[in-house]
Formats: structure tokens, C-alpha cells, sequence
């Protein structure tokens, strides 16, 4: 390549290459370890092919985000070329119309003051070519610094930020000098290039041959006419290279702007959520299946590489080295944008596929590694996301809810324990470095639910993660930092990135809300309700049953079910509230409530009704309905066990029987030794210490011990098969892990194990150790104010057994109430 030795007048090269992440992903979806492969990938080839080395990067899409800045600064990158609509959007004067196609900027990115307070600049409404907003001219055209925040430390990385222009790119990108006018477009700017020291930079972009600036015309001719024009024109516009222009007028140090994270203009792309590699307004979503499948690929291969470290750079390169350098090299392939940009191509198929083949070939590398090592690797977690963008405010100027739900994807290869959402609230509603750290202030946090689909890939993923996801009760106009941490069964950690998001004064729904967000049993709780109309706070408690009448406001009275009771709200349009509480007893542990409104309407949060839990109580409610507090540990064929410990107390649930089937969750402290399967069934299990049976055939359920002697620990089957064992109690200690599975088995003596959760690896007729799930109790007990666990009555005949409502035979049966231990009998 001849013209790489040409330099410039300033003695820097004229073809100055600048570094390009190998595979073309859309870096600020990535994880840091795996942004810098692909910056050390190019960096490795430019060295190898051409022998020259870069300070340069140009970003795929040209999205940027400034938690990118760390892997680029450890990559040796000292600038990088933004859009520079990331840098017009950050004011408060931003004239926002919609004509970008992008949403309105959120004000937790209005960093950069107004215009105005920035000299030599001003806005400008560009003619002669496609402009719908206004630019910053002089303030957008200058290279300033971006700076990026260790959430950890505190400490901070800079980078140069050399901005090209969003409209002139764009229009440069049809055909260059002569399908843009520079002349008389860029000459715009010249009434705010009257800063010496920072001369106006326009630096034009645009995706080449995917637009039309690929053409020979471009190349040749095109660009003839710009050299011959740019000669004549030297008083007014000097051609000049991004590295002689950082020389002749480097930016101030103490310059330090924000960016909008985003890329550059065309569908979609402009977009600070990266919505074009991010569909999920379907019912199956093709982009967030192939991220999920990342994120599980993410886990096996950086678990691989604490095992055995890739060999080196080349080696991934070549798909040679040790199997982690093997895997790299496959699992690298699966971040390339194009996957996820081609939906409705005719090609749609093979580009949402690639990303799962490509994670498959790289586990098929690594799995005797993994396997034969420790997972000291905490969970793998996507950058939060959250719905609506502008909570409280606009899109598109519809009003938006101030709740708001945050959503991420997980993943672990020992499975997740607990993933939570982090957030706190910050009055002043100003991003500031306070903002960026874990220490500052006081979290509040949220236990995320989760789901998952069946993917529709040709190959099918070995692993994907889960969609975890929590809604926040935004108060109006507060700025909000939040971010997600989740713990792997084994006790390992990760957190997500800090993310910040202000919450405008409301609108169009989200008009339930109560303080303090997370109460103990000693707060007062308000409940308040946006609304031209009133009503009653229709509510109950630990699993809408009858509140204590100790706790009820004036006015209240009993609903017509006696589960529930009515109080009047308070206020008047626009809002209505209502004080709650304090529950000082300690025997609430979550209200539950609806709105009764005046005129007979309802709101019941789209039937998920309301649920605020109460810190430090945990209440079980035992009546056959999962608990809400209980979290999906494991899955595999449609079953699933849930497992909830609140530092004495254990709970667990699984799916009720079937009419043909028996269904077990079985407790173990170690299941090694192989033992007959439990009620004479087939084959064999790890040995038990306890388990909890229940019959498809009649609803029968109850606990066991290890001689298979029945035990009055409380259960209940319903909808669910769910119990809870205190370990206190059963073991004489709280143990550090206790190992868990369910076993599915079809009805009678000698019945076969037709399913199992955890999925078996072993013998098909066995549950061995393998096959259990490793629960961890150590480090995760707590103080708590009371110990509740409460029973639905139960039907008991005069043999102790618990029978089915509905058609009995005549005779004498029993209701038989629990809480706390404690059992009511009641002759029926």
C-alpha cells in the first residue's frame, strides 16, 4: 500500500488508518473483555499486514457510548469519531422535532448547559441539503474530551471525541464533492469559526458503498473536483487529516463535554438505546434471542478463559492455539451488527441464526474445560435496558408513564440465585461523578422477575440467558441512577453498568405510586393515585387475605369476598392518596391492593394487581399458589423448582402433578450414596434427608423424612406442589448448601422417572448428585422482625389425610389451619 508512506505537512501519514473492532459489532452492547478483543484483533492485523499501529478508531455505525472509553484506552486509542447530533442533543436549548426519526433526548443526558454558554457557537438550520434539526455549529464541529467513570473506584478515563457532521456526512455518502455542496453547506458555519485555537472541523461520514459513496465516480472523479476546489479555496477551507488537526489544535484538557450514547443517521441507528439491534416489539423478538444466546456464550467462554487463557491474539485469529483461543474465535463472529440489523431481509432466517451457531461451535471448544474446572466467573449480565425511554415525559409527544420497567438478560453456568435491580433517587436531577459510583447515597432495590421463549433458531441455542426484568414507581421529576446485580448459585457476583434516566412530571398512566418504596413494618406507607376521579384503596394482605383490623383506616369495611377490604381515598383531582400502616406486628409481610374507583372501574395494574412487600418480614402463604417472593431456580421440560430462604426458613415449589403422574421435591445434604426412589418408584435417587410428595390422582401432598415417615412441616398442593421446611428446625443448623431436584414419576408402585429438574445427565432411571441443584445458604441469612409461614385450610379426614374440596363421601372431616407453626383444627 503505497500511499500509507506519504505524509503530511505536519509529518503525520496521509492515509492514516484508524482502528475498526474486528467482527463490526455495536460495541456499547458488549461487555469491556469483549470490546478490547476486537480492538486488539485489528490492531494484531494491522501490524502484521502493514506494519503500522493506529491512535485512531472509527465505531462500527459510529455508536458510541462513554462506557466504551476503558477497553479503547487500554487498547491504545487516544480519539474516536462520534456523531456529532450525540453532542446537539446533550443541550438545553435543542430544538427536538421528531424529523430524525429519533425519539426525544432524555434529560438525564442534558449535560452540556445551553448553547449559549459555549462561545463561537450558535444554531444553525442547514439549507441545501437534509437537515431536519438544528446543528450547533462551532459547539458540535470542535473536538472536545469525554470522560468515562469506574463505578468501583471512582476513578475516571478520558478520550478525545472528534465529532463528524450527522447531515453533511449523510449527504456526502450519495456521491461526495458534487452530490453535496460543500461550498455553500459547510460555508454555514463560518459566522461561529472564529476561535483560532479550534478552528470548525468538519469531518464527513457515511457508509460507503451501502449508500452510494462506493461508487468509481466517488473515488475518482468526484474527488478530483474536491482536490481541485479545495486548492483554490485554501483561504477559506484547508483540507486536513483528524491527527494534523489534534496537532495544530488539541483540545483543552479541561474540555470535558458529555456524549448521548448513539450512532450515526439511517434507520434507526441515531437511536440512544440502539433500538436497530434491539427489536423486541414482537411476541418472539430475533435480536434479543440471538443477545441471549451472547450472553450465555459470554459466560462459557470468559469462564474457559479463568480455566485456560487464551494463547494470544494470533491465535484467536487463526483458529489455532489452545480450545479457549478456538472458542474465541467463533464466539467473536456471533457480535457482528449486520445479524441483527437484516430483519425482513430475504435472507431473515440465516442472519438470526448466525449468532447461536456461532456461540454453539465455541462451548463445543471449551466444554472439557469447563467441566473440568471451578466457576469462579459471576453471572453474565446485558446492558440494562428500560421502557419507556422517557419515563414521565414524551415520545414522539405521547405522553409516557412514569413507571418504568428495567429489563437485562442473565446468564450463569451454575445457575442464578438472585438478580436484583439497584436504583436510587438523586433530587438535584443532574448527572454528576457522585452519579456514576456504587458508594454514594442509599439504593433501594427490587427483586427481578424473569421469563424466557422458545427460540425459533436452525440450529436451536445449548444455552441462552433469561429476560429478567422490575418495574420502578418513578416519582416525577427525579433523576434515577440504577443498575442490576445478580449472584450465581456458587456465591458469585457481578454488577451491570450505572445507568441514569430522569422521570419527568407524569402522564398517560403509571398513576399508582407509593412511599417509601421498600417500608419496614415501622413505616407509614402512602399510597397515591393520579386521577380526575376518586375511589377506595381495595387491599388485603400476605396473599390477599383479611387485614388485622388494628391496621384498618377510618371508613374501612369488609369486601363482599371477606379477603379483602375497602378504605376511601383521600384528596381530590388530580391526585388521591391514602396512609397505610405502620404494620408494627410484624404479621404483613406484602400488601396487596387494587383501585376501586367511584364510578365501579378498576385499576389492577393489567391484572397483576399491586404488591408492596415489607422489608425484613417474610410471610409464606401456604394454599397451593406459588409465592411471589419465590425466584425460578432451575428448569427443564416445562417443570420447574422455586426456592425462596429468608435465613431460617426454606421454601419450595414446584408444578402440581399431573392425574397420571407423582411429583417430588427432594432435600438433600448430600445426595452421594444412591438409595430406592421414593415411593417404591423405579430406579433410584441421591439419598434424601427430607422431600415433599404429592399425588396426581387425588391432590394428596405432605412431607417426609429420611425413613419416609411423615413429617408436619407446612405444604399445600393446588396449582402448586409448594412447602416450607425450617432448617433450624429439621437439621439442628443452618447448612452452608442444601441439594435440591425434582423428580416427576408416573403413578403407581414401580412408576418410571418420566422427568426431572434439574435436567438428568446421568442414568435415565436415576437422580444422581449430578442431578441435583446446589442451593447456597451461606452468606445470605438475615435479620429478621418475624417468622410467619401461614396455610389455606385444608381438608383432613379422620385418618390425618388431606383430601380434595369438592364431592366427598359423607363422614367427619377436618379444617385444619396453620401459621407460624401453630395449627388450628376445626371439627366440620
Amino acid at each position: 500500500m503505497t500511499g500509507i508512506n506519504y505524509t503530511t505537512s505536519g509529518g503525520n501519514p496521509r492515509l492514516y488508518p484508524v482502528l475498526f473492532p474486528y467482527h463490526h459489532p455495536v460495541l456499547p452492547l458488549l461487555p469491556d473483555e469483549d470490546v478490547l478483543l476486537h480492538l486488539l484483533i485489528h490492531k494484531e492485523l494491522l501490524q502484521r499486514n502493514f506494519n503500522i499501529t493506529t491512535r485512531g478508531l472509527f465505531p462500527p455505525e459510529c455508536v458510541f457510548a462513554e462506557w466504551i472509553i476503558p477497553p479503547l484506552r487500554e487498547a491504545g486509542i487516544e480519539w474516536v469519531i462520534i456523531d456529532n447530533i450525540h453532542l446537539s442533543r446533550t443541550l438545553e436549548d435543542y430544538a427536538w422535532n421528531g424529523g430524525t426519526g429519533v425519539v426525544e433526548p432524555n434529560r438525564a443526558d442534558v449535560l452540556n448547559g445551553s448553547l449559549s454558554s459555549w462561545p463561537n457557537s450558535g444554531w444553525v438550520n442547514l439549507h441545501n441539503v437534509w437537515a431536519p434539526e438544528p446543528v450547533a455549529a462551532g459547539f458540535a464541529h470542535r473536538p472536545h474530551y469525554a470522560k468515562y467513570i469506574d463505578p468501583e473506584t471512582g476513578e475516571s478515563k478520558k478520550i478525545i471525541v472528534v465529532p463528524a457532521e450527522c447531515y453533511m456526512g449523510n449527504e456526502d455518502g450519495r456521491g461526495g464533492f458534487g452530490a453535496l455542496d460543500y461550498e455553500q453547506v459547510m460555508g454555514q458555519l463560518f459566522p461561529y469559526n472564529t476561535d483560532p485555537s479550534h478552528p470548525v472541523l468538519v469531518l464527513l461520514h457515511h457508509d460507503g458503498d451501502n449508500y452510494g459513496g462506493g461508487t468509481d465516480s466517488y473515488y475518482h472523479s468526484n474527488f478530483e473536483n474536491f482536490v481541485s476546489w479545495a486548492t483554490e479555496k485554501q483561504d477559506s477551507f484547508v483540507p486536513v487529516t483528524i491527527e494534523d488537526y489534534l496537532s495544530l489544535f488539541p483540545p483543552d484538557p479541561s474540555d470535558v463535554v458529555h456524549v448521548e450514547p448513539g450512532g450515526w443517521i439511517g434507520s434507526g441507528c441515531l437511536d440512544p438505546q440502539f433500538s436497530k439491534w434491539l427489536g423486541y416489539s414482537e411476541d418472539y423478538s430475533p435480536d434479543l434471542n440471538s443477545w441471549a444466546v451472547i450472553v450465555a456464550g459470554h459466560n462459557w467462554v470468559w469462564t474457559a478463559n479463568l480455566i485456560e487463557p487464551y494463547t494470544s491474539i494470533s491465535d484467536i485469529i487463526d483458529n489455532t492455539g489452545n480450545a479457549t483461543s478456538q472458542a474465541f474465535h467463533d464466539y467473536l463472529a456471533s457480535h457482528t451488527s449486520c445479524y441483527f440489523y437484516w430483519e425482513g431481509s430475504i435472507d431473515d432466517t440465516i442472519w438470526n441464526a448466525n449468532p447461536t451457531r456461532a456461540v454453539n461451535l465455541a462451548i463445543d471448544h471449551i466444554r472439557d474445560v469447563v467441566s473440568g474446572g471451578p466457576d469462579n466467573l459471576g453471572p453474565s449480565i446485558f446492558l440494562p435496558q428500560r421502557t419507556p425511554y422517557n419515563p414521565g415525559g414524551t415520545e414522539f409527544g405521547t405522553s409516557q408513564p412514569r413507571d418504568f420497567e428495567v429489563w437485562t438478560l442473565i446468564y450463569d453456568l451454575s445457575g442464578i440465585k438472585e438478580a436484583k435491580l439497584f436504583y436510587r433517587a438523586d433530587e438535584d436531577g443532574v448527572v454528576d461523578s457522585l452519579n456514576c459510583i456504587y458508594s454514594w447515597g442509599t439504593w433501594d432495590s427490587l427483586d427481578m422477575s424473569w421469563e424466557t421463549w422458545d427460540s425459533r433458531t436452525d440450529p436451536a441455542p445449548y444455552y441462552k440467558a433469561k429476560r429478567y426484568y422490575a418495574v420502578i414507581n418513578g416519582r416525577e421529576n427525579v433523576l434515577y441512577d440504577y443498575y442490576v446485580k445478580a449472584v450465581d448459585s456458587l456465591g458469585n457476583q457481578s454488577k451491570s453498568r450505572i445507568m441514569h434516566v430522569y422521570v419527568g412530571p407524569g402522564g398517560g398512566g403509571g398513576s399508582v405510586s407509593w412511599t417509601p418504596s421498600n417500608p419496614t413494618p415501622q413505616d407509614t406507607i402512602r399510597i397515591e393515585v393520579q386521577s380526575d376521579k376518586g375511589g377506595y384503596l381495595h387491599w388485603g394482605v400476605n396473599g390477599w387475605k383479611l387485614p388485622p383490623q388494628d391496621y384498618w383506616p377510618p371508613g374501612t369495611t369488609v369486601w363482599e369476598d371477606s379477603c379483602a377490604v375497602e378504605t376511601p381515598l383521600s384528596g381530590s383531582s388530580p391526585l388521591f392518596y391514602i396512609d397505610i400502616g405502620p404494620f408494627i406486628n410484624g404479621d404483613v409481610g406484602v400488601v396487596d391492593f387494587v383501585i376501586h374507583f367511584e364510578d365501579d372501574t378498576w385499576d389492577n395494574n393489567n391484572g397483576n394487581d399491586y404488591h408492596i412487600v415489607i422489608q425484613g418480614v417474610t410471610t409464606y402463604v401456604m394454599d397451593g399458589e406459588l409465592d411471589p417472593v419465590a425466584s425460578k431456580i432451575s428448569e427443564n421440560g416445562g417443570a420447574s423448582l422455586y426456592a425462596h430462604f429468608d435465613g431460617e426458613n426454606l421454601y419450595l415449589a414446584t408444578e402440581a402433578p399431573g392425574g397420571t403422574e407423582d411429583r417430588f421435591i427432594i432435600l438433600s445434604l448430600s445426595p452421594d450414596t444412591l438409595v430406592p426412589s421414593p415411593w417404591a418408584k423405579s430406579g433410584k435417587v441421591g439419598r434424601w434427608d427430607f422431600f415433599l410428595g404429592g399425588e396426581g390422582t387425588n391432590g394428596w401432598s405432605g412431607w417426609f423424612d429420611e425413613n419416609e415417615s411423615i413429617v408436619s412441616f407446612p405444604e399445600s398442593s393446588g396449582t402448586y406442589l409448594e412447602g416450607v421446611i425450617n432448617l433450624e428446625d429439621a437439621f439442628g443448623h443452618i447448612p452452608q448448601v442444601i441439594y435440591l431436584a425434582v423428580g416427576i414419576y408416573e403413578t403407581g408402585d414401580g412408576g418410571d422417572l418420566i422427568g426431572q429438574v434439574p435436567q438428568g445427565t446421568g442414568s435415565p432411571q436415576d437422580i444422581e448428585k449430578s442431578d441435583f441443584y446446589a442451593f447456597q445458604l451461606s452468606g445470605i441469612r438475615r435479620h429478621r422482625t418475624s417468622r410467619r409461614v401461614l396455610s389455606g385450610p385444608s381438608l383432613i379426614d379422620v385418618l390425618g389425610r388431606k383430601r380434595e374440596k369438592g364431592k366427598l363421601p359423607p363422614g367427619i372431616y377436618f379444617k385444619k389451619v396453620e401459621g407460624g407453626y401453630k395449627k388450628l383444627m376445626i371439627i366440620k
